[in-house]
């Protein structure tokens, strides 16, 4: 990296870390007091290698199920405050983009920045032709033993579309040891809103000696909070959404160096509409209410996701090689009021209405191997290959209609179809090591080599869509990664990561009038490479952990979903960067108190025009707050009898951020406001009895996470208002 564009939280940072490294650090944990507790180690799977999170040098956050259980937390709206820079943009739960380090092109992106990996099996879609970048299972949180979130590329271990980074859920694994059971009954009621219930049950059985059987349900409601005012539909609380799924896990070893486990996760959602108010294009406040909208038809949405695995690793020449073979069918139907943005009324005065049926479904093969050597203090290594194969549909069905229940005669009654079939391959090879060069200075290498192809016919029809083409399009591509670390003493390391990551390119479904036009046929790769710093440390007796890291980010080539005339097409433009610090901080003044913070700063914009899609250099990237903090705080202490009691808050702040680029920048670019959230809870636990308290939103903050504004009407997505909840959990 040249020295003219060194970014200032690298050198901010290194006077920091050189502060931190005094030894006044020292004698302030010689001088603590002793207590009982200290904070827990947390070991993570984030390298491919069980490691001690301190160890790891890159940016990790881990969220325990015990601490998912405290927070009462059903999806990722109830963690993304644990997290430094996460965020994420779209309305409904599955179909939304989440968004790490500020790397985002706007709402309309096409393809994910994050990947999404359940243990190690990647899922949802890894191409723009399947609304890869938002349609993605919003797991739900129970049962799961953690939450990995890494932040930076992760594209020499994780693959493609890890860019900003990787959201990873590790399920609870079944236990040969202990029969055990459990399960949670909850009511809820939101503010402005409806009430809702959540049932979770879960049993572990051994199956002999070396295997078990480890089940789990949910059935979950949560209350609506948005109302439809629109004369004929008129329903409130049109966003109440309800889940159901279940995971089925079975673990055995056969032999003193074989192991399988088999799991099957499904999971499916509905909800009526959106939880978005309309807004004001020139205030960007609500026209008909806060919490209100007008839809002249209905927006139903639905998602299944069913994620079938098979994992059996062997000991063998000393170190594990690993077999993962997967398959994950995800689908998501919505529907979207087209009415004000067509006025069909102005066409026909007796067609009045118009809706669109959108339907995503991909089904997606893997097959990984991977072999990983013995721990040494010398060199480490790993290789692997990996394999995926994508089917996808994307079918876009839009009918006028003359009522809620009449379909208009031709030729508006299809007004509007497009259907892309799509076939998505790729396979990669990878190597990793590390060498040992000191006992306290080692450096990681990493390197992946992958090549793809996306193939796919797009079929049109209806009066304003016709004809049919045959696309490809293939790429290949090299990601790397080098990370020294140094132990300054036993309990305090500093490290450096360069990395970089990729997102596929594809092609796009346009006829020859298009391509005359002006719009692109293909679009390439887009391409991130990230130089991060980094220091993490525990001090005072294990009482108190740091980590603190700083990142400059170059992105390249970016993948900005652009319009030519009325031809909407993905080509590459633009350059951007991002830069920021990061902290997070654990610890436990006291017996039986925990504390947890963290904060970013993140200043992520445009380097170069992207006027396409109406963007400037100097002009900041969607979405993106330049400050975010949390911050949470949980007492223990005895209560009566057996009893114990706990209390704990978290606070939330998310900073002012920009909508999306305007397209011809007939306008100024609209401003989301801050926000700050608390979220209280209390309880009292026995030895097998929990029962639990809950506030979300405390303070009822009218929450803007982000705005739609390229059509019409345009539209917030508003957060959850204050829900009140109570839980009763047992164990046996």
């Amino acid at each position: 990296m040249k020295s003219a564009h060194a970014p200032f939280p690298l050198s901010a940072l290194a006077a920091l870390l050189a502060t931190l490294s005094f030894p006044g650090l020292a004698l302030a944990e010689d001088e603590a007091p002793a207590v009982s507790t200290k904070l827990d180690t947390v070991v993570i799977t984030a390298d491919r290698r069980a490691e001690n999170i301190k160890r790891v040098p890159s940016s990790v956050t881990a969220i325990g199920g015990g601490k998912l259980e405290d927070l009462s937390a059903a999806r990722i709206d109830d963690f993304v405050g644990l997290v430094p820079g996460l965020n994420f943009v779209g309305a409904r739960p599955g179909n939304r983009q989440i968004v790490l380090r500020g790397i985002s092109s706007g709402g309309d992106q096409q393809n994910a920045t994050v990947a999404t990996y359940i243990d190690d099996v990647p899922v949802g879609s890894s191409t723009s032709l399947a609304g890869g970048g938002r349609n993605k299972p919003d797991i739900d949180a129970f049962d799961l033993d953690r939450i990995e979130v890494l932040r930076g590329p992760q594209g020499t271990l994780y693959g493609a579309n890890s860019l900003g980074g990787l959201l990873k859920y590790v399920t609870a694994q079944p236990d040969a040891k202990t029969f055990s059971g459990y399960g949670r009954a909850e009511v809820m009621s939101a503010a402005h809103g409806g009430n809702g219930y959540g049932l979770n049950a879960g049993l572990n059985a051994p199956l002999g000696k070396d295997a078990a059987l480890r089940v789990s349900i949910f059935d979950r409601s949560e209350p609506g909070y948005i109302d439809n005012m629109d004369s004929e539909i008129g329903r409130s609380n049109v966003n109440k959404l309800t889940t159901r799924g279940a995971r089925i896990a079975y673990a055995a070893k056969p032999t003193a160096d074989f192991n399988i486990r088999a799991s099957l996760l499904t999971q499916q959602f509905k909800t009526d509409g959106e939880p978005t108010e309309d807004i004001s294009l020139a205030t960007g406040q609500p026209v008909v209410g806060k919490y209100q909208q007008q839809r002249y038809t209905p927006e139903k949405g639905k998602q299944s996701f069913d994620l079938y695995s098979l994992a059996m690793d062997w000991a063998v020449g000393g170190g594990t090689l690993l077999s993962v073979t997967s398959l994950n069918d995800i689908k998501y139907v919505r529907g979207q009021d087209w009415t004000v943005y067509d006025g069909l009324g102005y066409n026909d005065p007796s067609v009045t209405l118009a809706n669109e049926q959108d339907t995503f479904r991909t089904r997606k093969t893997t097959q990984e191997f991977r072999y990983t050597s013995a721990k040494s203090d010398a060199f480490e290594w790993m290789v692997g290959a990996f394999y995926t194969r994508e089917k996808s549909r994307l079918f876009l069905d839009e009918s006028g209609l003359t009522s809620q229940t009449t379909i208009a005669a031709p030729p508006y009654d299809i007004l509007f179809t497009e259907e892309t079939l799509s076939t998505y391959t790729q396979s990669a090879v990878y190597g990793n090591g590390r060498v040992y060069l000191t006992p306290k200075f080692d450096v990681a290498l990493g390197l992946r080599y992958a090549k793809d192809k996306t193939a796919a016919t797009d079929v049109g029809g209806g009066l304003f869509n016709d004809g049919s083409y045959d696309l490809s399009q293939g790429s290949s591509y090299t990601n790397f990664m080098v990370a020294p670390r140094y132990q300054l003493d036993a309990k305090t390391m500093i490290y450096a990561r360069a990395a970089s990551a990729n997102r596929p390119g594809g092609p796009n479904a346009l006829p020859a009038s298009g391509i005359t036009a002006g719009a692109q046929q293909i679009f390439n790769q887009d391409k991130l490479t990230s130089y991060e710093l980094g220091y993490k440390t525990t001090a005072l007796n294990g009482q108190l952990g740091i980590d603190l890291s700083a990142f400059y980010i170059d992105w390249k080539d970016i993948q900005i979903r652009s319009t030519v005339g009325t031809f909407a097409f993905i080509g590459n433009g633009g350059k951007a960067k991002s830069q920021g610090l990061e902290i997070a901080l654990s610890a436990s003044p006291v017996e039986d108190l925990q504390f947890t913070m963290n904060a970013a700063y993140t200043d992520a914009k445009l380097t170069s025009d992207a006027l396409a899609v109406g963007g400037l250099a100097g002009e900041a990237l969607p979405n993106s707050a330049r400050f975010t903090a949390g911050a949470s705080a949980d007492y223990e202490f005895p209560a009566f009898g057996s009893a114990r009691g706990y209390m704990g808050a978290s606070v939330r702040h998310v900073g002012d951020r920009l909508e999306n680029f305007v397209r011809g920048r007939g306008r100024d670019r609209l401003t989301l406001p801050a926000y700050d959230t608390l979220d209280l809870r209390a309880g009292l636990r026995w030895d097998k009895w929990d029962l639990n308290f809950y506030v979300k939103n405390a303070t009822d903050t009218h929450i803007v996470e982000t705005l739609t504004t390229n059509f019409s009407p345009a539209s917030a997505a508003i957060g959850r208002p204050r829900t009140f909840g109570m839980s009763v959990t047992v164990r046996y």
